[in-house]
């Protein structure tokens, strides 16, 4: 599944906050997780593919908070899989 059909149904986003201790020791880098999303909407888990585990753990704590509309696939309510990307730079 598109990670741009995904990002397109989220209702309510929270962004991920730059932790202060990874800012402050330069910690930077790109974050992907793969998200499972039942057919009504539901986050069924949102799990870390790669990335570092200060940033991945922002990232986990943001996108459980998301409120999403369910994905149409085929104009049809569906149950999706998706890597997102998420990047922390100074």
């Amino acid at each position: 599944m598109e990670a741009d059909k995904v990002l397109r149904a989220v209702r309510k986003k929270v962004e991920p906050e730059y932790p202060l201790m990874a800012r402050r020791m330069g910690v930077q880098g790109v974050v992907h997780i793969d998200v499972d999303i039942d057919a009504g909407g539901e986050l069924v888990e949102a799990e870390k593919v790669d990335g570092h585990p200060v940033l991945v753990n922002a990232v986990l704590k943001a996108v459980r908070q998301w409120e999403i509309d369910p994905i149409k696939v085929d104009g049809e309510a569906a149950h999706v899989i998706a890597r997102l990307t998420f990047e922390f730079k100074p």
